[in-house]
């Protein structure tokens, strides 16, 4: 049975697309939703240009919590938003441990070429995870062949 779901957050259309799907299998499960996000040493600002996270992390948190996290909302589904430093593979793993989910879900970027070198966070995180791993794929008219 799943009562708990973890859904990894970082406002990429790929990660809206994981919290949309969680938000649906929570509501009609009655699940609760652990949303977390992961800070890293850069993140991308206003203008898509990667500076220290430092120097805006009040502002990406409360995006996090205000905007991204919104579908939860208006799913009516009950979640709990964690933020943490570090690593997204590593964060994922812990809070997924800590907080004892039955179910990780995660968005897929679709770099292959990424991929295919350095594996993606989901396909690591699905590699390493202590429980079941879902990862949504980009939406696409026709799959890639």
């Amino acid at each position: 049975m799943i009562r708990k779901i973890l859904v990894g957050v970082d406002g990429s259309p790929a990660s809206n697309a994981a919290l949309g799907w969680v938000a649906e299998l929570a509501r009609s499960l009655s699940a609760e939703v652990v949303a977390l996000h992961s800070l890293g040493l850069l993140s991308p600002d206003y203008d898509g240009q990667l500076v220290p996270t430092e120097w805006h992390r009040k502002a990406i948190i409360d995006e996090f919590e205000q905007r991204w996290c919104l579908p939860l909302v208006e799913a009516g589904v009950h979640y709990k938003p964690v933020v943490v430093d570090g690593n997204p593979v590593s964060a994922i793993l812990v809070v997924a441990y800590e907080e004892e989910v039955d179910l990780v879900v995660l968005g897929s970027r679709g770099h292959k070429v990424t991929t295919d070198v350095l594996g993606s966070t989901s396909h690591q995180v699905a590699e390493r995870a202590c429980c079941p791993v879902v990862i949504i794929p980009p939406k696409r008219e026709e799959p890639l062949v």
